[in-house]
């Protein structure tokens, strides 16, 4: 994902109907590490280096989408805990 323009480390991304978010730990400076938008602990793919196999899957890179479980860091957003009656 390293040499597409606009596929920076925060950039949101939207593949087969799930959003996320490109992380921006990458060391080597290949950034494609994605984490998805849901409410699991760890879920990340990894797609350094993958960027066409990504596009020709329909993968996308978006300008906004407001993610409902994790933050703009890729952390899991902290949930209120339910109240017990």
């Amino acid at each position: 994902m390293e040499t597409q323009p606009g596929v920076l480390p925060g950039s949101i991304v939207w593949l087969s109907g799930e959003y996320g978010l490109v992380l921006k730990d990458a060391p080597d400076g290949l950034y494609g590490l994605v984490r998805w938008d849901t409410e699991k602990a760890q879920d990340t793919e990894d797609w350094r280096g993958l960027w066409g196999t990504f596009v020709s899957m329909g993968g996308r890179v978006l300008e906004e989408f407001e993610f409902k479980f994790i933050g703009p860091d890729g952390s899991l957003k902290k949930r209120d805990k339910p109240h017990k009656n």
